[in-house]
């Protein structure tokens, strides 16, 4: 069955200059940086941002009626963005980007059925020559979030997602492009365990063009965080820990992680901790992967921590580790109340990993402000060393909107920079063995085709 596709193009209004600059435990101008906005409104917090080329990202975000989902091809030397119009059936929840295709899932709503799908199409056609592929993977309510690989052994393409059944269960599917499109859906023994969180990491040595696949997530009325290894090449060999935070540290994580890689050895999560008394703040784990997969080394060895909050007040919208050889850092992106502001406000705290012989240090922390607006942002990527690029929308109009920046540049206006002190914990921790996930269903992906319509839109300039 074909749905209609309205893909139009439209423009960007874009080159704000703003910047922020330090001053150590005060409020001062920071990094260069620039916001553009689109002349198309988006829901807020809805948007996913990743790097096509070094000069193009694509954004996804939900219309601000709620009505559909977009997606932009947003060109940094342009002055049009090509728009995408997912038909109104669709529930599009992330994309990845491999080589020139992207990968997207969610939910579809189709012949009174709502199930998880995934789907697929190169950009030219997404954008250009309005088309793409799709198909429902069975079983499934909804497929949250997807990664997308290589099998460098026949260079035939491997996705992998988690998701929920249709009881709200968490599962994880892995479709391969070499077995017919066959995919495989799995499932813990353990039915309080919630996947939250999926990356990939490339594996150390002799073995770096191999991948493990990595879900994050948590268990036992939130009291357990429990992390999942799986070797990309055998899916029946995996390593599998739980963290008891309830035991350990008297604290629960109560709403969802998020989890990136950022060493060849480490993966890092981010969570939202309730301790005891009833006050949250944020932990950064940093969890020791480098062991082979049936290895019994798999520590917990650092948790930074920050900020204190009223129950439900701050929210971590994304995670990234940005390489700069010496100056690695580990990016937060979270909507935030800062010691300096009283409002919760949309930040990057820049920590540093690698901090074993400090117990506290003093981490740089950028938001953005125009006029006075602090802009909502949900989602983060790198361009490249340093350069890091945010999706959300400004408040005020309900566009959609970047803000791309550069931390290690230090000149500017309008957007601010502060320092938020951080706590280390050096104690390793140790973990506990579960079982791996069971085998449950096996089905067949038969791609679908969509035939959409395309046109174009003007620009405008918000500030410069």
């Amino acid at each position: 069955m074909k749905q209609a596709l309205q893909v139009r193009t439209l423009v960007a209004i874009f080159s704000i200059v703003f910047l922020f600059a330090t001053n150590a435990m005060a409020q001062s101008p920071g990094a260069v940086s620039t916001v553009r906005e689109i002349s198309n409104a988006g829901n807020v917090y809805t948007q996913k941002i990743a790097v096509l080329n070094t000069d193009t990202t694509v954004i996804l975000s939900q219309a601000s009626d709620q009505s559909h989902y977009d997606f932009y091809l947003v060109d940094e030397n342009a002055v049009v963005v090509s728009h995408a119009e997912i038909p109104s059936n669709y529930v599009v929840l992330d994309f990845k980007i491999l080589e020139d295709t992207i990968y997207f899932c969610g939910q579809v709503a189709n012949e009174e059925l709502v199930q998880g799908f995934v789907a697929r199409a190169g950009t030219s056609d997404l954008f250009f020559n309005a088309n793409f592929d799709w198909d429902v993977i069975q079983t499934t309510l909804v497929i949250d979030k997807i990664e997308v690989y290589h099998n460098p052994d026949n260079l035939r393409i491997q996705i992998v997602g988690i998701g929920r059944d249709m009881d709200g269960t968490s599962l994880f599917v892995h479709c391969d492009e070499s077995a017919s499109w066959n995919y495989d859906i799995y499932k813990s023994y353990n039915q309080t365990e919630i996947f939250d969180d999926i990356c990939l990491r490339q594996c150390p040595g002799f073995y770096p063009h191999l991948f493990d696949v990595f879900i994050a997530g948590r268990s036992d009325n939130n009291e357990r965080m429990v992390v999942r290894k799986i070797f990309m090449n055998n899916f029946t060999t995996s390593f599998n820990a739980y963290y008891d935070l309830y035991a350990g540290y008297q604290a629960t994580l109560p709403y969802p992680i998020v989890l990136d890689s950022f060493s060849y050895r480490t993966i890092a999560i981010a969570g939202i901790i309730n301790a005891a008394s009833g006050v949250e703040r944020t932990n950064v784990f940093t969890i020791d992967i480098s062991a082979p997969v049936v290895a019994l080394t798999f520590y917990l060895r650092q948790i930074q921590s920050y900020g204190s909050y009223n129950k439900g007040e701050a929210v971590i919208r994304d995670l990234m580790f940005d390489t700069v050889g010496t100056n690695d850092r580990l990016i937060v992106l979270e909507d935030a109340q800062t010691s300096i502001n009283p409002n919760v406000l949309s930040s990057l705290y820049v920590l540093v990993p690698h901090t074993a012989t400090v117990t506290t240090y003093n981490a740089d922390v950028f938001y953005s402000s125009i006029s006075g607006t602090n802009y909502p942002f949900n989602s983060l990527t790198r361009f490249a060393p340093y350069d890091f690029v945010v999706a959300g929308i400004n408040p005020k109009t309900q566009k959609v909107a970047t803000w791309r920046g550069d931390r290690s540049s230090l000149n500017g206006n309008c957007n601010l920079l502060i320092n938020e002190q951080v706590n280390v914990d050096n104690s390793p921790s140790s973990f506990e063995n579960i079982e791996p996930l069971d085998n449950i269903y096996t089905g067949t992906i038969n791609w679908q085709f969509e035939q959409p319509a395309n046109d174009t839109n003007s620009i405008n300039t918000i500030c410069n």
